[in-house]
């Protein structure tokens, strides 16, 4: 349908976060929407206060599945939308009022098959606006090799899904990879990439991410490695030690978080160690420069290096890194 955009939310277990996200969509200035709703099987009141809201606003559109993760939620919700665009929410982040009408006004100014915005971040009571470094101008356009460097990057647009519009007929037979669950948006995002003619972003924020403690991407998994190896495969030569760096970083954030774990420590030990003999010290390069010299140092201290990584995660939590990181981005 011409200008609908449909807005899908994958829902499991979220009925502590899910109104506020629904009434952000709801109250949207851009009233084109229809918001698609799909409980992955959840065991809380999820389902049932869709339901109430769904009575009031025939915009929102229910679908109950088996709990099958994420990324068969969000299959699930292309496959049944409506409009000419897509956009995505999780149920625990909200969106500003404008937020629908900014980023459709801009894909059709651009002519553009997809657009990539900014973010606030929410951490307990503190909202402090993301910093992202490839952001010169307001808005503009991108080249589809600096968009992939920047959906890499860790201060670039990250790999994720909700900051974007998509024109659907751009995502095609594009789908989230169902047998991972570790950056599969950032796997999506790099899919679409090469698809897309025409790529334009902007700088305002208009989302607001919760970042959770109990997040999984936090977590150790092995599935990380894996997601890894898949996006290697999508892109060209030159972004690999961009790769190899988010590895490295990570392998030795969880060398203290999994020391408990003689089976998970062996596997971070030995990960390090083997990375640590095929690829070279100055090819490892993060672009925010606190986690580039935490990177540097892990490589010959990888202990000293994790606890500093975890000292630099409850930093990250403060009004004073985001102010710390503007100014290192204006200098």
């Amino acid at each position: 349908m011409e200008n609908l955009i449909s807005i899908i939310v994958p829902v499991y277990n979220s009925e502590k976060y899910l109104r506020a996200a629904i009434h952000s969509l709801l109250n949207q200035t851009y009233q084109n929407i229809e918001v698609i709703l799909i409980n992955d099987g959840s065991t809380d009141g999820s389902q049932e206060l869709i339901s109430s809201f769904q009575k009031k606003d025939k915009r929102i559109k229910l679908y109950n599945t088996k709990n099958l993760g994420v990324s068969h939620a969000r299959n699930y919700g292309i496959d049944r939308a409506s409009g000419s665009y897509i956009m995505f929410l999780d149920p625990d982040d909200t969106y500003d009022k404008s937020y629908c009408l900014e980023m459709i006004g801009l894909i059709n100014k651009f002519n553009a098959d997809v657009v990539m915005s900014n973010y606030y971040i929410c951490k307990g009571k503190n909202i402090y606006p993301n910093v992202n470094n490839d952001l010169l101008e307001c808005e503009g356009l991108l080249s589809r090799d600096k968009t992939m460097r920047s959906i890499l990057s860790d201060t670039g647009f990250k790999g994720f899904v909700w900051t974007r519009i998509f024109r659907k007929n751009v995502i095609n037979n594009v789908k989230f990879n169902e047998s991972i669950n570790y950056l599969e948006d950032m796997l999506f995002n790099i899919s679409i990439v090469h698809n897309a003619r025409i790529i334009a972003y902007t700088n305002k924020r208009h989302y607001f991410y919760l970042q959770r403690e109990d997040s999984a991407s936090k977590k150790f998994s092995k599935s990380f490695f894996k997601s890894l190896n898949l996006i290697r495969g999508k892109v060209d030569p030159e972004f690999y030690s961009q790769i190899d760096s988010v590895i490295f970083y990570n392998l030795v954030g969880w060398l203290i978080t999994e020391r408990k774990s003689r089976e998970n420590s062996q596997f971070i030990r030995r990960n390090i160690k083997n990375m640590k003999s095929q690829v070279k010290f100055k090819t490892l390069k993060m672009e925010n420069p606190i986690k580039n010299l935490i990177l540097k140092l892990s490589y010959a201290f990888p202990l000293v290096g994790s606890c500093m990584i975890h000292m630099l995660s409850v930093f990250m939590k403060t009004k004073l890194y985001s102010k710390l990181m503007s100014m290192l981005r204006k200098g």
